[in-house]
């Protein structure tokens, strides 16, 4: 898509002089296919905030820049931790920040990238891995592999084993013992699970990955390849090591706590703050869905550090969104803010 094109629906999105254009003319255009709720005793409606940690940042017309464009796109790990930091504190809610060894790259930033990092820890929100094999050199670095491709399904089970290994191993040179084990959450970058990363994950220590996206898929035949069109389902199951799409026959003991997703005109969308309102209005669908029954929901809604900050380190958009939107929720009944390692435990009772 031209990036013209792209930078006047981001504004589209996130302008409050559209916000009521989106209130009446699609408000009724939001469907979530396959809603399943969870479990009748459990009233409650669980909200978790996931946050993808890799360097870039955005443009005042919403275009992400990265770090091979910009060498000051570390600015989406160090200023990006802060500003999404600001906001949990503003709330007092919880989030999980799936991180790539690349945010540990050796510069004066990764520094306070570290220090946040461990202070997130320590206030109660939890720390996961994230996987970019292509774009991360300080894995590559780790592991003394040259990686061509993003997607898991370019790799043997045995060379993702290796990656796993090597990330723990930047964690707990970087943040620590206490740190790299409480390393049990994962999401493949670009959602680029495959079975084989699950076998790998299962043998690894990890307990829980939150890469599906039901009912999507991209890149297909690039490096970056993903796909999780055969799946529909929102709530939780336990992963199968035979076939990482089925939601039945679980036998790998990981949980996967999916990225809620919904659609509008018959596109699928993530639940992603850089939606602007059409995030809002996802939300608002799935509470509705909750209010209906009182019943068991898993709201995940997904973002990237890199979203959170300009080239500055000013506050973006994106989470300004974000921001709105928790505040909406906090003052919704039985909404309850929780990480993905939470979620798993609850979804295991």
């Amino acid at each position: 898509m031209n990036r013209y094109i792209k930078s006047a629906i981001y504004r589209f999105l996130h302008s409050k002089k559209t916000e009521r254009i989106f209130k009446i003319f699609f408000a009724n255009k939001v469907f979530i296919e396959n809603f399943q709720f969870g479990k009748e005793t459990d009233r409650n409606f669980y909200f978790l905030i996931t946050v993808d940690v890799e360097p870039g940042y955005v443009l005042k017309n919403g275009r992400n820049v990265w770090i091979n464009e910009d060498s000051k796109a570390f600015v989406g790990v160090s200023h990006g931790l802060e500003n999404i930091l600001r906001v949990l504190q503003k709330y007092q809610v919880p989030a999980t920040f799936f991180t790539t060894p690349q945010c540990f790259y050796e510069n004066q930033k990764a520094v306070l990238a570290t220090s946040t990092l461990y202070k997130l820890h320590k206030l109660g929100n939890e720390i996961g891995l994230h996987m970019h094999p292509r774009e991360d050199d300080v894995l590559k670095n780790e592991t003394g592999r040259d990686y061509t491709k993003t997607s898991s399904h370019y790799y043997s089970e045995e060379e993702i084993s290796e990656m796993l290994s090597g990330a723990r191993k930047v964690f707990r040179q970087k943040l620590g013992k206490e740190i790299e084990k409480s390393l049990t959450s994962f999401r493949w970058g670009n959602w680029g699970l495959s079975s084989q990363a699950v076998s790998a994950l299962a043998k690894n220590g990890f307990l829980l990955d939150s890469s599906a996206c039901p009912g999507i898929s991209g890149h297909l035949g690039k490096e970056r390849y993903y796909d999780w069109s055969k799946t529909r389902r929102l709530s939780p199951w336990e992963l199968n090591k035979d076939d990482y799409q089925t939601v039945t026959g679980g036998n790998s003991g990981i949980t996967e706590i999916p990225n809620s997703t919904f659609s509008v005109r018959g596109k699928i969308f993530r639940a992603d703050p850089v939606l602007g309102h059409l995030f809002d209005l996802g939300f608002k669908k799935y509470y509705r869905k909750f209010s209906e029954e009182k019943r068991q929901v898993f709201f995940t809604s997904l973002t990237h550090s890199s979203e959170a900050t300009d080239a500055e380190g000013g506050q973006s958009r994106t989470l300004e969104n974000l921001d709105r939107v928790i505040g909406q929720a906090k003052k919704m009944g039985n909404v309850k803010f929780i990480t993905a390692s939470q979620a798993r435990r609850i979804f295991g009772k």
